[in-house]
């Protein structure tokens, strides 16, 4: 499961968005390795399948709604995974002690 070191959000200000893509964000691995992406869509766009690149990429689609819980999971928690298992795509930060108090 690769970590995610760095991300770049983008926002497509258009109507419609992009292609019926609202917003994206694309993932990079260790010394810049593009990991995939996750694109957000509004609810009755019919988004693109998930799947998996020629290089292990994995591309995911879902909803727009979730957009600033994925942005607030990349900029607050540490590290982050990106991974698919059992046909489902998933941003991870692992296990985390109990009681932690987020700042």
């Amino acid at each position: 499961m690769p970590e995610i070191k760095k991300y770049a959000p983008a926002i497509y200000l258009e109507k419609n968005g992009y292609e019926g893509c609202r917003a994206r964000i694309f993932l990079y691995g260790e010394n810049g390795k593009f990991l995939g992406t996750i694109s957000f869509h509004d609810a009755g766009v019919q988004p693109p399948p998930t799947g998996v690149g020629a290089n292990g990429e994995l591309f995911a689609s879902c909803l727009f709604g979730i957009y600033d819980d994925a942005i607030d999971l990349l900029r607050h928690e540490g590290p982050v995974f990106y991974e698919r298992i059992n046909n489902s795509t998933r941003l991870t930060c692992g296990q985390e002690p109990a009681g932690e108090a987020e700042t």
